[in-house]
């Protein structure tokens, strides 16, 4: 998706333990999530490579091939609704581990989104200075900035300096709600985990407010139902019956493309196992590309598009350089900044419950 305004825009109170079925699935189910999370990436990538710039392309047929990448934030959604529960569960998440939750995922997220965004500045700096520059002026003011760091900057009014940079920002509001609500995602009782789940499909279709997270529930919700089937918490029946509710709901308040996607995406993560690794690389570098793409791979287009009465081919080969370009900076942020930001992250940990007998309240559900 990109920066436009509508949602086609063409990331049991109590102690949450992990069911006996999360040991068992967790190899298959991070292989798959790898196995969707980096086509995911460059399909976005080949979006504003191919769509970005309409004078690189004027609507050929490879730009027709690429104006569907936007469909891989629709993938992201529903993997981060399978993917944080999932890690809450497996880590034993407890409401009173809610600051170490949050500080785990701005650790893990927000060095290379940092990075990114540092870099996206002087990148606009130096564009704007040079003489074959045709876009507005360089303006980066400091409220703008202080917005980004906390992902505020579309809730204020203030454009984002790289376009993907607004579902980071969903992306975070969702980590905010979970820290809450992962208690009932896991719930003993089958008709809380169900109405967490109506809630959330719900918020789609009531919320027309793009830069906030309930408009997004539905997305979130099918990632949250593959993570509750996959977990043995849910039947299967019960799944089919929240498959076609978030999906049909996406269907109609969105797009109906969009619908089947991230249907299809809930679906493969909630039924599929790979015993080995599918596009575990790519995967790896699936964040850092999903970050660096515009700022790099876009200069590399508007620099090409100097160039009048262009062959076809050197189009072909600009739209290559440009991926090629995009994923060499992906592995240098990734291997520079974004394993190190992981590896202190998982140094976090939190905290041991509490021995039985201890003097506790009790929680509901219990």
């Amino acid at each position: 998706m990109s920066g436009g305004t509508g949602r086609t825009a063409a990331g049991a109170a109590g102690h949450a333990t992990a069911s006996p079925a999360d040991a068992g699935v967790a190899t298959s189910r991070l292989h798959i999530v790898d196995a969707l999370r980096g086509p995911a990436a460059l399909a976005v990538a080949c979006y504003h490579v191919t769509n970005g710039n309409v004078r690189l392309l004027q609507g050929n047929a490879l730009a027709a091939a690429g104006s569907y990448g936007w469909l891989g934030v629709d993938v992201f959604f529903v993997i981060s609704g399978f993917v944080i529960p999932y890690a809450l569960a497996s880590g034993g998440y407890h409401w009173r581990d809610a600051g170490r939750f949050l500080l785990k995922r701005i650790i893990r997220l927000d060095p290379p989104y940092l990075v990114t965004l540092a870099v996206a500045l002087l990148l606009a700096w130096v564009s704007a200075q040079l003489p074959t520059y045709r876009g507005k002026g360089f303006a980066a003011d400091p409220l703008t900035i202080a917005l980004h760091l906390g992902y505020l900057t579309e809730i204020f009014g203030r454009t984002w300096f790289v376009l993907v940079f607004w579902t980071l920002a969903l992306e975070f509001q969702f980590y905010l709600s979970m820290a809450v609500l992962q208690p009932f995602v896991v719930h003993r009782r089958t008709v809380v985990r169900a109405l967490l789940v109506a809630s959330m499909i719900a918020g789609s279709a009531l919320s027309h407010v793009r830069a906030f997270v309930p408009m997004w529930g539905a997305w979130f919700a099918l990632g949250v139902l593959a993570f509750l089937l996959r977990s043995g918490r849910l039947s299967r029946a019960a799944y089919a019956v929240g498959l076609l509710a978030a999906a049909g709901t996406i269907g109609v308040e969105a797009t109906p493309v969009q619908g089947i996607v991230a249907g299809l995406t809930s679906l493969v993560i909630g039924t599929v196992h790979l015993d080995r690794p599918r596009f575990a690389t790519l995967g790896a570098l699936s964040y850092s590309l999903y970050l660096v793409h515009e700022p790099i791979g876009g200069r590399v287009v508007n620099l090409a598009v100097h160039w009048d009465r262009r062959p076809w081919f050197v189009n072909v080969a600009v739209v290559a350089a440009a991926l090629a370009v995009s994923l060499g900076a992906a592995w240098l942020l990734h291997h520079g900044v974004e394993r190190p930001a992981q590896r202190w992250a998982s140094r976090i940990r939190y905290r041991a419950p509490r021995p039985a007998g201890a003097t506790a309240a009790r929680p509901p559900g219990r």
